[in-house]
C-alpha cells in the first residue's frame, strides 16, 4: 500500500506553497481542534448543524445560502464557529481544489478506479464496509471537475467536485455510521486516465481554488479601457452608502469587475486594489448587519467572495459582457447635436402620450459628455423621473409644459437624473445624479 501511494506523481499545491492533504486526526478530538487542522493542510471548511439530535450535511445551514463565498480557512473564523458547539465539519471541494470519489457499492466501481484508489486518501464511513466512503484526490491542472460521473457510470457511487462538499471525521454520521480516516496523508492528482471520463462543471457552480485565483490575476492585465473601472468602484460605494449588504454587494461587483478584466479592459489585479479597500472599510464599521470584521476575518471573507467572482468570470462568455460594456459604455462618444436631438425627442415623445406605460426610459449607456472617460451607466430598464441635459446656447431641462427660453453659456452636454427603484444595476463614472432635481413633467426649453 505505501509504495503505490509513493507512485502518486503530482501533489496539489493549494496556491500559497501548501500541498493539499488529509491530517492525521485523533480519535477523540474534537471538532474545533479537527477543522484547524485541515485548515492548516490547505481545506476550506463549514460548519453543519446537528438539528434534534441527528448530524447534518447541509453546508449552508450555519453560514446561510452563500455558503459557496463563505467557506474558510482562517483560523479565528474557524474558532468562531465552532468554540462551544456541536457543529459537524463540511470539507469544501471545489475551493480546496479537490475531487472526492464518494464510494457506495466497491463492488460496482470501474476498473479504471478501482486500479487508483489505493493511491489517494480514504475516510471510511461504514465501519461494516470498510471500502466504501470518500477516495480524495486533487483537480487535475487547468480543469474543473463539476459531479457528474460521465463516463465512469454512476451504479458505484457519486463525485464531489465543483460546488460539493463532504462531511469529515470526527463528525457524527447523520445514519448511524462513522468517519474515519482509514489513510491519511498528502493528496494526489487525479490520474489522466481517470480525468478524461469525467466532464468539466458545465458552468461557473463553485468558488475556485485559491491557486486557480492567483493564475487569473497574474494572466489578466490588459488594460483596452482602463476607465471602466470607476465605475464598479463607484457602484460598490453606492451599494453600501445605501445600506445594502456588504457581502453581497461585494458579491455582485465584483463578479462583475472579473468578468470585465478578463474580457481586457482592465487589469485585475488592479481592480482588486481599487475594490477591496472599500469593502474593508465598510465591514470594519459594521455594515448593513452591524457585525464588524477586522483583521484575518475580513481577509477570509473577501477571499471567498473573490474566489467566487472568478469562478464565474472564468465561466462567463465574453461576447456577451463585450457587448454589454459596448452598449452601456460606448467608448466613442456621440456628438453634442445627436444627444441633444435625442433628448428633445424623448421628451416630446412623452408629452404627446398620457399613457404610464409611455414613462421615457433613458437609453443604455448614452454618452453624456464630449469626454470619454466621463460617463454615467443607466440600467435600460431605469425609467427616468427627472433629467437636464445642458448643451451650448441652449437648456433642456424638467419643467412646466410651457417654459421660457433660458439661454446658457454651457459649452457641453450633460445628463443629470433623480434616480427611480431599480432592481438593476445603476453603475456611476462619477458621482450620483442630482437627487433634488425637479420631478416635474420634463419639457423642452430650446432658443436653437
Amino acid at each position: 500500500m505505501a509504495e503505490k501511494r509513493s507512485q502518486a506523481s503530482q501533489l496539489v499545491d493549494s496556491g500559497d506553497g501548501i500541498q493539499l492533504a488529509i491530517p492525521e486526526i485523533a480519535a477523540d478530538a474534537d471538532c474545533l481542534t479537527a477543522a484547524l487542522a485541515y485548515a492548516a493542510a490547505g481545506w476550506y471548511v463549514l460548519p453543519v448543524r446537528r438539528v434534534a439530535g441527528k448530524a447534518g450535511k447541509h453546508p449552508g445551514g450555519i453560514v446561510g445560502h452563500e455558503w459557496h463565498h463563505k467557506s474558510s480557512s482562517d483560523p479565528q473564523v474557524i474558532a468562531a464557529w465552532y468554540a462551544a458547539t456541536d457543529h459537524g465539519i463540511a470539507l469544501h471541494c471545489g475551493r480546496s481544489g479537490a475531487v472526492v470519489f464518494d464510494v457506495d457499492d466497491p463492488d460496482a466501481m470501474p476498473d479504471v478506479l478501482a486500479r487508483h484508489l489505493d493511491t489517494a486518501p480514504h475516510q471510511s464511513s461504514r465501519p461494516d464496509t470498510p471500502r466504501r466512503g470518500h477516495y480524495v484526490f486533487a483537480m487535475p491542472p487547468g480543469q474543473t471537475l463539476g459531479n457528474g460521473t460521465g463516463r465512469l457510470g454512476g451504479a458505484w457511487g457519486e463525485i464531489r467536485g465543483a460546488n460539493g462538499v463532504i462531511i469529515a471525521a470526527p463528525s457524527w454520521h447523520p445514519e448511524g455510521g462513522e468517519y474515519r480516516w482509514a489513510h491519511a496523508g498528502i493528496v494526489p492528482v487525479l490520474p489522466a486516465d481517470i480525468a478524461e471520463l469525467l466532464p468539466d462543471a458545465a458552468s461557473a457552480e463553485d468558488a475556485v481554488s485559491d491557486a486557480v485565483v492567483a493564475a487569473f490575476l497574474a494572466e489578466h492585465r490588459a488594460a483596452s479601457r482602463p476607465e471602466v473601472l470607476r465605475s464598479w468602484v463607484s457602484a460598490l460605494s453606492g451599494k453600501i452608502e445605501r445600506g445594502e449588504s456588504c457581502h453581497m454587494s461585494a458579491v455582485s461587483v465584483v463578479t462583475g469587475a472579473m468578468k470585465e478584466a478578463r474580457a481586457g479592459y482592465f487589469p485585475a489585479a488592479e481592480a482588486i486594489a481599487a475594490l477591496k479597500p472599500i469593502f474593508f472599510g465598510a465591514v470594519a464599521l459594521g455594515g448593513s448587519t452591524g457585525v464588524r470584521r477586522t483583521g484575518s476575518v475580513a481577509d477570509s471573507e473577501w477571499a471567498g467572495v473573490l474566489a467566487w467572482a472568478v469562478g464565474q468570470a472564468l465561466a462567463a462568455n465574453l461576447d456577451e459582457v463585450r457587448t454589454r460594456v459596448a452598449e452601456e459604455m460606448p467608448e466613442r462618444v456621440e456628438s453634442v447635436d445627436d444627444i441633444a436631438a435625442a433628448l428633445v425627442a424623448e421628451t416630446q415623445g412623452r408629452n404627446r402620450s398620457h399613457s404610464p406605460t409611455r414613462t421615457p426610459y433613458f437609453a443604455a449607456g448614452s454618452a453624456t459628455t464630449t469626454t470619454p472617460t466621463r460617463w454615467m451607466r443607466y440600467s435600460p430598464q431605469r425609467p427616468l423621473s427627472g433629467w437636464m441635459a445642458i448643451r451650448s446656447g441652449c437648456c433642456l431641462f424638467p419643467g412646466p409644459a410651457t417654459p421660457k427660453p433660458r439661454p446658457c453659456k454651457h459649452s457641453t452636454v450633460s445628463v443629470q437624473s433623480s434616480p427611480a427603484p431599480s432592481h438593476h444595476p445603476v453603475r456611476y463614472s462619477q458621482p450620483a445624479p442630482n437627487a433634488s432635481a425637479p420631478r416635474t413633467r420634463p419639457a423642452v426649453c430650446c432658443a436653437s
